[in-house]
Protein backbone atom coordinates (compact mmCIF):
# COMPACT_ATOMS: atom_id res chain seq x y z
CA UNK A 1 0.00 0.00 0.00
CA UNK A 2 1.01 3.62 -0.43
CA UNK A 3 -0.16 7.16 0.32
CA UNK A 4 -0.25 10.61 -1.25
CA UNK A 5 3.02 11.72 0.37
CA UNK A 6 5.00 8.79 -1.00
CA UNK A 7 3.41 9.28 -4.42
CA UNK A 8 4.26 12.99 -4.40
CA UNK A 9 7.90 12.29 -3.53
CA UNK A 10 8.17 9.65 -6.25
CA UNK A 11 6.71 12.04 -8.86
CA UNK A 12 9.26 14.69 -7.91
CA UNK A 13 12.10 12.19 -8.39
CA UNK A 14 10.74 11.51 -11.89
CA UNK A 15 11.33 15.07 -13.00
CA UNK A 16 8.03 16.79 -12.25
CA UNK A 17 8.78 20.32 -11.11
CA UNK A 18 5.60 20.50 -9.08
CA UNK A 19 3.53 17.90 -7.25
CA UNK A 20 1.21 19.57 -4.76
CA UNK A 21 -1.11 17.72 -2.39
CA UNK A 22 -4.41 19.40 -1.67
CA UNK A 23 -7.98 18.73 -0.61
CA UNK A 24 -10.16 18.87 -3.70
CA UNK A 25 -13.92 19.34 -3.63
CA UNK A 26 -15.74 17.45 -6.37
CA UNK A 27 -19.52 17.98 -6.34
CA UNK A 28 -19.35 18.82 -2.61
CA UNK A 29 -17.33 15.65 -1.87
CA UNK A 30 -13.88 16.28 -0.39
CA UNK A 31 -11.09 14.19 -1.93
CA UNK A 32 -7.29 14.15 -1.81
CA UNK A 33 -5.60 15.20 -5.05
CA UNK A 34 -2.09 15.81 -6.35
CA UNK A 35 -1.70 18.59 -8.91
CA UNK A 36 1.31 17.96 -11.14
CA UNK A 37 3.32 20.00 -13.63
CA UNK A 38 6.28 18.95 -15.75
CA UNK A 39 7.37 22.60 -15.64
CA UNK A 40 6.02 25.52 -13.66
CA UNK A 41 5.10 27.50 -16.79
CA UNK A 42 2.40 25.02 -17.83
CA UNK A 43 -1.05 26.61 -17.93
CA UNK A 44 -2.96 23.36 -17.57
CA UNK A 45 -2.03 21.01 -14.74
CA UNK A 46 -3.84 17.69 -14.21
CA UNK A 47 -5.09 16.84 -10.74
CA UNK A 48 -4.74 13.16 -9.82
CA UNK A 49 -7.35 11.96 -7.35
CA UNK A 50 -5.77 9.55 -4.87
CA UNK A 51 -8.47 6.90 -4.82
CA UNK A 52 -8.54 3.68 -2.82
CA UNK A 53 -7.51 1.85 -5.99
CA UNK A 54 -4.29 3.87 -6.13
CA UNK A 55 -3.65 3.64 -2.37
CA UNK A 56 -3.96 -0.15 -2.52
CA UNK A 57 -1.23 -0.56 -5.13
CA UNK A 58 1.99 -2.23 -4.01
CA UNK A 59 4.09 0.91 -3.50
CA UNK A 60 4.60 4.49 -4.71
CA UNK A 61 6.60 3.43 -7.79
CA UNK A 62 3.81 1.12 -8.96
CA UNK A 63 1.26 3.86 -8.24
CA UNK A 64 3.20 6.43 -10.28
CA UNK A 65 3.60 3.96 -13.17
CA UNK A 66 -0.17 3.56 -13.12
CA UNK A 67 -0.74 7.33 -13.00
CA UNK A 68 1.63 8.04 -15.89
CA UNK A 69 0.08 5.34 -18.06
CA UNK A 70 -3.33 6.89 -17.50
CA UNK A 71 -2.02 10.35 -18.34
CA UNK A 72 -0.62 9.12 -21.65
CA UNK A 73 -3.76 7.17 -22.58
CA UNK A 74 -6.08 9.99 -21.68
CA UNK A 75 -4.61 12.71 -23.88
CA UNK A 76 -7.25 14.28 -26.10
CA UNK A 77 -6.12 13.77 -29.73
CA UNK A 78 -7.76 17.06 -30.74
CA UNK A 79 -5.80 19.14 -28.24
CA UNK A 80 -2.08 19.43 -28.82
CA UNK A 81 -1.05 22.71 -27.21
CA UNK A 82 -2.54 23.23 -23.71
CA UNK A 83 -2.92 26.94 -24.54
CA UNK A 84 -5.32 25.90 -27.30
CA UNK A 85 -7.49 24.14 -24.73
CA UNK A 86 -8.42 27.40 -23.00
CA UNK A 87 -8.41 29.64 -26.06
CA UNK A 88 -11.46 31.79 -26.79
CA UNK A 89 -12.39 29.72 -29.85
CA UNK A 90 -12.10 26.37 -28.06
CA UNK A 91 -14.06 27.50 -25.01
CA UNK A 92 -16.93 28.78 -27.16
CA UNK A 93 -16.89 25.58 -29.22
CA UNK A 94 -16.93 23.20 -26.25
CA UNK A 95 -18.61 25.06 -23.40
CA UNK A 96 -21.67 23.44 -21.87
CA UNK A 97 -23.76 23.66 -18.72
CA UNK A 98 -23.58 21.07 -15.96
CA UNK A 99 -25.39 20.67 -12.66
CA UNK A 100 -24.15 19.75 -9.20
CA UNK A 101 -24.98 20.18 -5.54
CA UNK A 102 -24.85 23.82 -4.44
CA UNK A 103 -21.30 24.62 -3.37
CA UNK A 104 -18.90 27.40 -2.40
CA UNK A 105 -16.51 26.58 -5.27
CA UNK A 106 -15.16 29.59 -7.14
CA UNK A 107 -16.61 28.69 -10.52
CA UNK A 108 -18.72 30.36 -13.17
CA UNK A 109 -22.08 29.19 -11.81
CA UNK A 110 -25.63 30.20 -10.98
CA UNK A 111 -28.39 29.00 -8.68
CA UNK A 112 -31.53 27.29 -10.00
CA UNK A 113 -35.19 27.05 -9.06
CA UNK A 114 -34.41 23.67 -7.48
CA UNK A 115 -33.12 24.29 -3.98
CA UNK A 116 -29.69 22.73 -3.43
CA UNK A 117 -28.83 22.42 -7.14
CA UNK A 118 -26.64 24.84 -9.11
CA UNK A 119 -25.56 25.15 -12.73
CA UNK A 120 -21.91 25.62 -13.73
CA UNK A 121 -19.96 26.01 -16.96
CA UNK A 122 -17.42 23.51 -18.23
CA UNK A 123 -15.59 22.39 -21.35
CA UNK A 124 -15.09 18.73 -22.16
CA UNK A 125 -13.88 16.28 -24.77
CA UNK A 126 -13.18 12.64 -25.49
CA UNK A 127 -9.82 10.99 -24.78
CA UNK A 128 -8.15 8.54 -27.11
CA UNK A 129 -8.70 5.72 -24.60
CA UNK A 130 -12.48 6.15 -24.76
CA UNK A 131 -12.78 8.08 -21.50
CA UNK A 132 -13.62 11.77 -21.29
CA UNK A 133 -12.20 14.88 -19.65
CA UNK A 134 -13.90 17.92 -18.13
CA UNK A 135 -12.61 21.32 -17.01
CA UNK A 136 -14.89 23.56 -14.94
CA UNK A 137 -14.58 27.21 -15.91
CA UNK A 138 -13.47 29.93 -13.51
CA UNK A 139 -13.33 33.71 -13.76
CA UNK A 140 -9.56 33.51 -14.33
CA UNK A 141 -9.96 31.20 -17.35
CA UNK A 142 -12.53 33.51 -18.93
CA UNK A 143 -10.35 36.57 -18.31
CA UNK A 144 -7.38 34.79 -19.88
CA UNK A 145 -9.49 34.08 -22.99
CA UNK A 146 -10.99 37.57 -23.14
CA UNK A 147 -14.55 36.35 -22.63
CA UNK A 148 -17.42 37.77 -20.62
CA UNK A 149 -19.69 35.61 -18.46
CA UNK A 150 -22.79 36.66 -20.39
CA UNK A 151 -21.20 35.68 -23.70
CA UNK A 152 -20.16 32.28 -22.43
CA UNK A 153 -23.51 31.51 -20.75
CA UNK A 154 -25.32 32.40 -23.97
CA UNK A 155 -23.12 30.08 -26.04
CA UNK A 156 -23.33 27.32 -23.41
CA UNK A 157 -27.13 27.40 -23.54
CA UNK A 158 -27.06 27.00 -27.31
CA UNK A 159 -24.56 24.13 -27.10
CA UNK A 160 -26.36 22.36 -24.26
CA UNK A 161 -30.03 22.75 -25.11
CA UNK A 162 -30.10 21.93 -28.80
CA UNK A 163 -33.13 19.88 -29.85
CA UNK A 164 -31.05 16.85 -30.82
CA UNK A 165 -29.21 16.75 -27.49
CA UNK A 166 -32.07 15.97 -25.08
CA UNK A 167 -33.18 12.37 -24.62
CA UNK A 168 -36.34 11.34 -22.73
CA UNK A 169 -36.93 7.60 -22.50
CA UNK A 170 -39.38 5.40 -20.61
CA UNK A 171 -37.76 3.64 -17.69
CA UNK A 172 -38.49 0.28 -19.32
CA UNK A 173 -36.39 1.20 -22.37
CA UNK A 174 -33.45 2.03 -20.11
CA UNK A 175 -33.76 -1.33 -18.32
CA UNK A 176 -33.84 -3.08 -21.70
CA UNK A 177 -30.61 -1.34 -22.72
CA UNK A 178 -28.95 -2.50 -19.50
CA UNK A 179 -30.46 -5.97 -19.07
CA UNK A 180 -31.35 -6.94 -22.63
CA UNK A 181 -34.67 -8.58 -23.35
CA UNK A 182 -36.83 -8.56 -20.23
CA UNK A 183 -38.42 -11.79 -19.00
CA UNK A 184 -41.44 -9.88 -17.77
CA UNK A 185 -41.67 -6.45 -19.46
CA UNK A 186 -44.70 -5.53 -17.36
CA UNK A 187 -42.52 -5.63 -14.24
CA UNK A 188 -40.69 -2.51 -15.47
CA UNK A 189 -43.66 -0.83 -17.15
CA UNK A 190 -43.82 2.06 -14.67
CA UNK A 191 -44.84 5.62 -15.58
CA UNK A 192 -41.32 6.96 -15.06
CA UNK A 193 -39.05 8.55 -17.67
CA UNK A 194 -35.30 9.18 -17.74
CA UNK A 195 -34.21 12.66 -18.85
CA UNK A 196 -30.60 13.05 -20.00
CA UNK A 197 -28.51 13.81 -23.08
CA UNK A 198 -27.67 11.39 -25.88
CA UNK A 199 -24.45 10.26 -24.18
CA UNK A 200 -26.08 10.05 -20.72
CA UNK A 201 -23.00 11.85 -19.42
CA UNK A 202 -23.45 15.07 -17.39
CA UNK A 203 -26.98 14.98 -18.77
CA UNK A 204 -29.16 15.86 -15.75
CA UNK A 205 -28.98 19.47 -16.90
CA UNK A 206 -31.46 18.60 -19.67
CA UNK A 207 -34.29 19.00 -17.15
CA UNK A 208 -33.62 22.74 -17.66
CA UNK A 209 -34.30 22.35 -21.39
CA UNK A 210 -37.70 23.79 -20.56
CA UNK A 211 -39.09 24.14 -24.06
CA UNK A 212 -38.31 20.53 -24.98
CA UNK A 213 -39.54 19.12 -21.65
CA UNK A 214 -42.79 21.10 -21.84
CA UNK A 215 -43.43 20.01 -25.44
CA UNK A 216 -42.77 16.37 -24.52
CA UNK A 217 -45.07 16.53 -21.48
CA UNK A 218 -47.79 18.25 -23.47
CA UNK A 219 -47.68 15.56 -26.14
CA UNK A 220 -48.39 13.00 -23.40
CA UNK A 221 -51.07 15.06 -21.67
CA UNK A 222 -49.01 15.86 -18.55
CA UNK A 223 -49.12 19.24 -16.76
CA UNK A 224 -47.10 18.54 -13.60
CA UNK A 225 -44.05 16.36 -12.99
CA UNK A 226 -42.25 14.97 -9.99
CA UNK A 227 -38.51 15.22 -10.60
CA UNK A 228 -36.16 12.71 -8.94
CA UNK A 229 -32.50 13.83 -9.15
CA UNK A 230 -30.92 10.41 -9.60
CA UNK A 231 -27.43 11.77 -10.44
CA UNK A 232 -25.54 14.54 -12.24
CA UNK A 233 -25.92 12.43 -15.38
CA UNK A 234 -29.69 11.99 -15.49
CA UNK A 235 -32.93 12.69 -13.67
CA UNK A 236 -36.17 10.73 -13.49
CA UNK A 237 -39.54 12.37 -14.05
CA UNK A 238 -42.84 10.95 -12.91
CA UNK A 239 -46.08 12.58 -14.06
CA UNK A 240 -48.11 13.62 -11.01
CA UNK A 241 -51.32 12.70 -12.86
CA UNK A 242 -50.42 8.99 -12.92
CA UNK A 243 -48.25 8.67 -9.82
CA UNK A 244 -49.26 6.21 -7.11
CA UNK A 245 -46.59 7.65 -4.73
CA UNK A 246 -46.81 10.81 -2.66
CA UNK A 247 -44.07 13.40 -2.21
CA UNK A 248 -42.67 11.95 1.03
CA UNK A 249 -42.43 8.46 -0.48
CA UNK A 250 -40.50 9.89 -3.42
CA UNK A 251 -38.13 11.75 -1.07
CA UNK A 252 -37.44 8.46 0.69
CA UNK A 253 -36.79 6.77 -2.65
CA UNK A 254 -34.22 9.41 -3.63
CA UNK A 255 -32.40 9.09 -0.29
CA UNK A 256 -32.36 5.29 -0.49
CA UNK A 257 -30.98 5.31 -4.04
CA UNK A 258 -28.27 7.80 -3.07
CA UNK A 259 -27.28 5.72 -0.05
CA UNK A 260 -27.12 2.40 -1.91
CA UNK A 261 -26.46 2.97 -5.60
CA UNK A 262 -25.01 6.40 -6.49
CA UNK A 263 -21.37 7.38 -6.02
CA UNK A 264 -21.26 10.46 -3.72
CA UNK A 265 -19.41 12.50 -6.36
CA UNK A 266 -22.30 11.85 -8.79
CA UNK A 267 -25.16 12.65 -6.39
CA UNK A 268 -27.25 15.68 -7.20
CA UNK A 269 -29.74 16.11 -4.35
CA UNK A 270 -31.36 14.07 -1.58
CA UNK A 271 -35.00 14.94 -2.20
CA UNK A 272 -37.60 15.15 -4.95
CA UNK A 273 -39.00 18.26 -6.63
CA UNK A 274 -42.24 19.22 -8.35
CA UNK A 275 -42.37 20.99 -11.72
CA UNK A 276 -45.56 22.84 -12.64
CA UNK A 277 -45.17 23.12 -16.40
CA UNK A 278 -48.10 25.53 -16.72
CA UNK A 279 -46.25 28.11 -14.60
CA UNK A 280 -42.86 27.79 -16.31
CA UNK A 281 -41.58 30.81 -18.20
CA UNK A 282 -39.79 29.76 -21.39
Amino acid sequence: MTNEYEIRDELLTRGYEEATISDVVKNSVRMTGITIRKNKDEIISPCIYITDKIRNLENAKVACDFIERRLVRSQDPDIGDPCELISKENILKRVAIGVQRSSDQELIKRSTEFEGIEQFLFISGDNKDGSSWKVKLSRALLDNAGLSENEVWERAEKNTFSEENICIKPMRSVFEEILGKLDDPNEYDVPMYVVSNQKRLNGAVQIFNKKAVKEWAGSHGYDTLFMLPSSIHEVIVLPVEVSSMNFEELNLMVRDINACEVNPIDQLSDHAYMIDLADQIL
